[in-house]
Protein backbone atom coordinates (compact mmCIF):
# COMPACT_ATOMS: atom_id res chain seq x y z
CA UNK A 1 0.00 0.00 0.00
CA UNK A 2 0.99 3.33 -1.19
CA UNK A 3 1.76 5.72 2.18
CA UNK A 4 0.37 9.49 1.15
CA UNK A 5 3.63 11.16 3.31
CA UNK A 6 6.49 10.00 1.18
CA UNK A 7 9.58 11.10 2.45
CA UNK A 8 11.94 12.44 -0.36
CA UNK A 9 15.36 13.13 1.32
CA UNK A 10 17.99 15.06 -0.53
CA UNK A 11 21.44 13.81 -0.31
CA UNK A 12 22.30 16.53 2.10
CA UNK A 13 19.29 15.80 4.44
CA UNK A 14 20.31 12.20 4.74
CA UNK A 15 24.01 13.52 5.14
CA UNK A 16 22.50 15.70 7.84
CA UNK A 17 20.64 13.07 9.52
CA UNK A 18 23.44 10.48 9.41
CA UNK A 19 25.42 13.27 11.55
CA UNK A 20 23.00 13.46 14.41
CA UNK A 21 23.26 9.50 14.43
CA UNK A 22 26.68 9.30 14.73
CA UNK A 23 27.05 12.30 17.49
CA UNK A 24 27.94 11.11 20.99
CA UNK A 25 25.76 14.06 22.81
CA UNK A 26 22.38 14.13 20.76
CA UNK A 27 19.20 14.03 22.53
CA UNK A 28 17.36 10.11 21.86
CA UNK A 29 14.25 11.76 20.58
CA UNK A 30 16.38 13.34 18.17
CA UNK A 31 18.42 10.38 17.21
CA UNK A 32 15.23 8.36 17.13
CA UNK A 33 13.50 10.87 14.58
CA UNK A 34 16.58 10.75 12.30
CA UNK A 35 16.26 6.95 12.14
CA UNK A 36 12.96 6.95 11.07
CA UNK A 37 13.05 9.38 8.68
CA UNK A 38 15.72 7.54 7.10
CA UNK A 39 14.24 4.18 7.56
CA UNK A 40 11.14 5.48 5.89
CA UNK A 41 13.03 7.59 2.82
CA UNK A 42 13.88 3.84 1.96
CA UNK A 43 10.00 2.87 1.14
CA UNK A 44 10.02 1.09 4.55
CA UNK A 45 5.98 1.39 6.12
CA UNK A 46 5.23 2.77 9.14
CA UNK A 47 4.75 -0.75 10.95
CA UNK A 48 8.06 -1.84 9.89
CA UNK A 49 10.03 1.14 11.04
CA UNK A 50 8.08 0.44 14.23
CA UNK A 51 9.40 -3.06 15.08
CA UNK A 52 12.49 -2.18 14.24
CA UNK A 53 12.99 0.91 16.13
CA UNK A 54 10.34 -0.04 18.76
CA UNK A 55 8.50 2.58 18.84
CA UNK A 56 4.41 2.98 18.31
CA UNK A 57 3.10 2.97 14.90
CA UNK A 58 1.27 6.35 15.74
CA UNK A 59 4.64 8.28 16.56
CA UNK A 60 6.37 6.74 13.54
CA UNK A 61 3.09 8.00 11.26
CA UNK A 62 3.16 11.53 13.50
CA UNK A 63 6.80 11.64 12.35
CA UNK A 64 6.70 11.23 9.06
CA UNK A 65 3.35 13.69 8.35
CA UNK A 66 5.47 16.08 10.29
CA UNK A 67 8.20 16.21 7.83
CA UNK A 68 6.35 16.33 4.82
CA UNK A 69 4.27 19.20 6.59
CA UNK A 70 6.85 21.02 8.05
CA UNK A 71 10.28 20.02 6.99
CA UNK A 72 13.30 18.73 8.11
CA UNK A 73 14.43 21.26 10.80
CA UNK A 74 10.55 21.22 12.74
CA UNK A 75 11.34 16.99 13.12
CA UNK A 76 14.95 17.38 14.25
CA UNK A 77 14.85 20.55 16.44
CA UNK A 78 10.96 20.40 17.35
CA UNK A 79 10.55 23.58 16.62
CA UNK A 80 6.46 24.22 15.67
CA UNK A 81 4.94 26.24 13.47
CA UNK A 82 3.69 29.14 14.61
CA UNK A 83 -0.35 29.62 13.91
CA UNK A 84 -2.58 32.54 14.23
CA UNK A 85 -5.71 32.00 15.69
CA UNK A 86 -8.77 34.66 15.37
CA UNK A 87 -10.79 34.78 17.86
Amino acid sequence: MAHKDLVDLTDDEQGYLHEVIGKGKTMARRVARAHVLLQAATGATDAEIAVTLHLGIASVHRIRQRFVDEGLTAIVFGIAIAVNFRI
